[in-house]
């Protein structure tokens, strides 16, 4: 299990590291779950994406300014959760920070919201759509 790691904003600056380009990564898929208040949803977010056909690489969980047990429950999983505190930005800043810190070289990044239930496919059909176009960006 991944440490529950605690920030409070402002964060400070993190040095950019290299950024590896498609053709150079590693095929690492990341999905970013930003949460707020989610403790009775974000069990199940996490388990369909452990459920995937294509279960992506790293799992971050971002409790946002969560005063109910949302971190808690997120950390019960083999995943990584990333707590922040003192975020004045919300849901665009928890996603900043989890690209920030766990995404930079990403060959995919699956942003899911903390009440979503995926289809065990929906990963791997990304995946499979991203390495057949070399030119598309996003989904």
């Amino acid at each position: 299990m991944e440490a529950l790691l605690s920030l409070s904003m402002p964060v400070p600056d993190v040095p950019a590291a290299p950024v590896a380009t498609r053709a150079e990564s590693v095929r690492q898929v990341v999905a970013l779950i930003p949460a707020h208040n989610e403790e009775a949803s974000i069990g199940a977010t996490v388990e369909s994406l452990l459920m995937q056909t294509r279960v992506p690489d790293r799992i971050v969980v971002i409790p946002n300014n969560c005063n109910d047990r949302t971190a808690e429950v997120a950390s019960a999983y083999p995943i990584t959760v990333l707590e922040i505190d003192h975020n004045e930005h919300g849901k665009s800043s928890a996603l900043n920070l989890g690209w920030q810190y766990y995404a930079r070289d990403a060959f995919m990044v699956v942003c899911v919201d903390a009440d979503t239930v995926m289809p065990p496919n929906a990963v791997a059909d990304w995946v499979a759509e991203m390495k057949a176009d070399p030119n598309l960006g996003g989904s």
